[in-house]
């Protein structure tokens, strides 16, 4: 008897934790399903309503959207029916809204469109490169983004005016965007000038815009020089001058090009002038040489290389006369021109001492009423004997004596 009550308590006991189990791993719902009437697109701005049919409980609304997730209570009771309003801070932005009403376990989702207004109400412009050399193969391009009220980038094919002067020649243009955005691709005219761009998006105008369009590379350079005279004086300046300079298309070039003149004399040295140009002109500026020699002179700008001219430099004296007296100076001159005349102020003169053989003195001077003077005491200390040796340079012309 003990045994069979054991028995039945044991099966009545494993039907209720069974059941008990069952009835915790699958939940009944507790919840009607909800009868729901939500828009499908709206305008940007426009309050979004969501009505739907009240029951015991009170769902929650969850949305989300490109500003976050947030929760909405009902605003409205009116008999059976709940109503849901989102603010136009949240649908102000455009794209797509999602939303969900939970309802205990029940829920209910669905989506709204939200689109941008058609007026545009803002045009953002982004132009560049702002500079192009004429007749180059570059392109400008001016970029529009029409928004609405709202900052939302309007839908594809919404259309602007785009206006263009380009050197006086106007040109206007329809165009519609893509993903947002529309553009325009300025090509380089042949004549240099400003290229002018504005957008037309009714009731909205844009401010002008501008390309500047620059002279391209120099074509042709031409060099002339019109000495004063052809003696190696060292000091008459000698101006080489450019012809207008152009480019490829009769622009002339842009103030500032960079003109580089190059001498090469017979000893295969070079010298060099740097000038900029002003109205497509440019100086290069020398000193007569101070010895008789021969310079080709041309200029270059960038890849482009002038004419070449030559001038001849005969020497402007014959002799460097030298003395150096009992007290220790040491004197040049006076030095005559080519004309018989005392040389120009400015003629430099290099002077040299020696010491058995060893320089221990160099310096250039500059003579002044054809004289250049120098106390060797002043500059060096040894004793005035014969082992001193000095030695003058001027002109491509030299002369020296021992002291004795």
């Amino acid at each position: 008897m003990r045994k069979l009550t054991y028995i039945s308590f044991l099966f009545v006991f494993t039907i209720v934790m069974y059941a008990c189990q069952k009835t915790t791993s699958k939940p009944q719902p507790i919840s009607e399903p909800l009868k729901v009437k939500a828009p499908k697109n709206i305008t940007a701005g426009t309050t979004a309503k969501i009505l739907i049919e009240k029951k015991s409980t009170i769902p929650k609304l969850i949305i989300r959207s490109v500003l976050g997730t947030s929760i909405v209570k009902p605003s409205l009771y009116k008999k059976n029916i709940l109503l849901y309003e989102i603010d136009t801070s949240i649908t102000k932005r455009s794209g797509i809204l999602e939303w969900t009403l939970v309802n205990g376990r029940y829920t209910k989702s669905g989506k709204i469109k939200i689109a941008p207004h058609e007026e545009a109400a803002n045009l953002e412009v982004y132009i560049g490169p702002t500079t192009m050399n004429a007749g180059s193969r570059q392109s400008a391009m001016t970029a529009i983004v029409p928004t609405d009220k709202y900052d939302n980038v309007l839908n594809d094919g919404h259309t602007a005016i785009i206006k263009t002067s380009i050197i006086g020649k106007e040109i206007q243009k329809s165009l519609s965007t893509k993903d947002g955005i529309m553009h325009m691709y300025h090509d380089a005219p042949n004549k240099k000038g400003n290229v002018y761009a504005s957008i037309t998006d009714d009731p909205v105008s844009s401010e002008e815009y501008t390309y500047q369009i620059n002279a391209g590379p120099p074509a042709q350079i031409e060099i002339s020089a019109d000495p004063q005279h052809s003696y190696a004086d060292g000091s008459t300046p000698l101006t080489i001058i450019t012809n207008v300079i152009k480019d490829a298309y009769g622009n002339i070039v842009e103030n500032g090009t960079l003109i580089t003149f190059s001498i090469v004399d017979s000893d295969n040295q070079i010298s060099k002038a740097y000038a900029y140009t002003i109205d497509g002109i440019a100086k290069g500026l020398f000193l007569h040489p101070s010895f008789s020699t021969r310079w080709n002179i041309n200029a270059t700008a960038g890849n482009r290389t002038s004419n070449q001219i030559k001038i001849n430099f005969e020497t402007v004296i014959e002799t460097l006369p030298l003395e150096v007296s009992e007290a220790g100076t040491i004197k040049i001159g006076p030095i005559e021109s080519y004309m018989g005349q005392l040389i120009p102020d400015g003629l430099p003169i290099i002077i040299e001492i020696e010491k058995h053989d060893n320089k221990i003195y160099r310096n250039t001077f500059f003579s002044q009423k054809g004289i250049v003077e120098l106390d060797i005491h002043q500059v060096i200390t040894s004793p005035l004997d014969s082992s001193l040796k000095v030695r003058v340079k001027s002109a491509g012309l030299s002369n020296s004596l021992r002291i004795e």
